[in-house]
């Protein structure tokens, strides 16, 4: 069996990636801080850990010797992110480093690593992986082009590594840990009135909403796709985008109730870019890409476990 590490297994897209991946051909190995003890569950082992503990990550990574490595770590709540700087900088930045630097002599066959579609300039056109202009505006996006500026240096010392930036765009999907838009919103509501208040920032700000199950599909065609060249960029997106009000108006839909939104000065973000469309002609091209899940299913999904 192949020996696979997953850095945020347990986080909110690695849990789903672990739903698909093959358990037959992979034995994996996550590594989150999110644990409260190590455990075995089948061909999944449990780990304990913390990517800015180089020590620590050294022992663990020398003795699994991995064949595989996804890269999901991170902190990436944008107004966390602004508020704690320098942890997200040390997670972000010196966590992948560390991963990194443990690697040097153990490379594995793939490197996957979770970047994402905020480090593109802000244009009204779709963003693709060759044409846009690279232009991080605020601290995530910041780490996460940092990342991958990291790898292509890696990289000119490890060649035999196949590297692949998986440029994700807004994931959504059920039990989403982080106050993102939709869960936001979603504790806001009074499930027993006809009608609920909520209050928000920006809301004619568009994004491209891609579902969970299509993220983690994304990442488990990159994990078994044959990749040729030693460096790849994929955006994993829907190339469609809506507004906060579109997604209120499809929560009122599947709710079948009225939302009334009040803006909040507060909750505006300073920074925000107007629009954000990725293309994802290129990860249809080469990974048979197929988009399985639509805004109005991932809601109607959300709402339905969210009841439960």
């Amino acid at each position: 069996m192949h020996k696979i590490i997953i850095t945020g297994g347990n986080g909110f897209i690695g849990k789903e990636l672990l739903k698909i991946i093959n358990k037959k051909k992979y034995l994996i190995h996550v590594l989150d801080s999110n644990i409260k003890k190590n455990k075995v569950n089948g061909s999944i082992r449990y780990l304990k850990s913390d990517i800015t503990d180089l020590k620590s990550l050294k022992k663990i990574i020398k003795k699994i010797k991995p064949d595989y490595f996804v890269h999901l770590a991170a902190i990436h709540h944008i107004p966390t992110c602004e508020k704690n700087r320098q942890l997200t900088q040390k997670v972000n930045i010196i966590g992948t480093e560390n991963l990194l630097q443990c690697l040097n002599n153990l490379p594995p066959k793939k490197f996957i690593f979770a970047s994402s579609g905020a480090v593109y300039d802000w244009e009204k056109n779709k963003l693709d992986e060759k044409k846009t202009k690279i232009k991080p505006r605020d601290n995530y996006s910041l780490t996460k082009y940092a990342g991958e500026k990291q790898l292509r240096l890696w990289i000119d010392k490890n060649k035999k590594t196949k590297i692949i930036l998986a440029r994700i765009f807004n994931t959504i999907g059920p039990n989403d840990p982080n106050s993102h838009l939709i869960p936001d919103i979603i504790n806001q509501i009074n499930f027993r009135s006809k009608k609920s208040k909520i209050s928000l920032g920006n809301i004619t700000t568009k994004r491209d909403y891609i579902d969970v199950r299509d993220t983690a599909s994304c990442l488990n065609l990159m994990i078994n796709k044959k990749i040729t060249t030693n460096f790849e960029i994929f955006n994993i997106c829907n190339q469609v985008s809506y507004s906060v009000k579109d997604i209120v108006k499809n929560i009122e839909k599947v709710l079948k109730k009225k939302i009334i939104i009040k803006i909040d000065p507060r909750k505006k973000r300073k920074i925000d870019r107007p629009n954000q469309t990725g293309s994802n002609k290129k990860i249809k091209k080469f990974l048979n890409y197929k988009i399985k899940h639509n805004l109005n299913s991932s809601i109607k999904n959300i709402l339905e476990n969210h009841k439960k």
